[in-house]
C-alpha cells in the first residue's frame, strides 16, 4: 500500500530546529559587522555570547590572535545551507563550526520543589538506615566463624 506524502510547509515551525554557531574573527573590530551580518540571515537569534579576544595555540592564516563568540538560534533546515555558505564567505571569519544543538533537560523551575526532593531523599536514606539490624559482636563473631569454615 501505498503511503501518501503530505508537501512541507516551509512556513511552518515544523522544520525549524536549534543550532549553535561558534565563530572565531580575525579581529575586535570586525565583531559589530559580523552581528549585524548575521542577523540579516533568515534565522531567529535566541542567545549571544559576549566575544573574547583569544591567544591561539597556533597561528591561523597568519593570526595569533582572534576574536571568539557563539550564537546559539533556530532556523529551517532548508536555510541552513545558505547560512553556513554565507559564514564561510564571510571575510572576517577566521574559522567557525555550526552545530545542532542537543535537547537540554529542563531544570525544575523552583528552588523549593529541589530542596523539598533532596529532604525527602534525606529522610529516606535515613529510614533506611534505621530498619537494618543491628548486630552485636556476639552476632558478628558467629557471622564470621560461618563464613570461615
Amino acid at each position: 500500500m501505498a503511503q501518501k506524502t503530505q508537501p512541507i510547509d516551509e512556513h511552518s515551525d515544523a522544520g525549524v530546529r536549534a543550532y549553535e554557531l561558534s565563530v572565531l574573527l580575525r579581529a575586535p573590530e570586525h565583531e559589530d559587522s559580523f552581528k549585524n551580518f548575521f542577523q540579516s540571515l533568515p534565522l531567529t537569534i535566541t542567545h549571544t555570547a559576549s566575544f573574547q579576544a583569544l591567544q591561539l595555540s597556533f597561528p591561523i592564516e597568519k593570526h595569533d590572535t582572534a576574536l571568539f563568540g557563539f550564537f546559539y538560534f533556530q532556523t529551517d533546515s532548508h536555510s541552513l545551507s545558505s547560512i553556513r555558505d554565507a559564514v564561510s564567505r564571510n571575510e572576517d571569519v577566521l574559522r567557525f563550526i555550526l552545530v545542532t544543538r542537543p535537547s537540554i533537560p529542563k531544570q525544575p523551575s523552583s528552588p523549593e520543589s529541589s530542596q523539598e526532593r533532596r529532604l525527602a531523599n534525606f529522610s529516606q536514606s535515613k529510614s533506611d538506615l534505621q530498619q537494618q539490624e543491628v548486630l552485636t559482636n556476639e552476632a558478628l563473631e558467629e557471622k564470621l566463624e560461618e563464613i570461615l569454615k
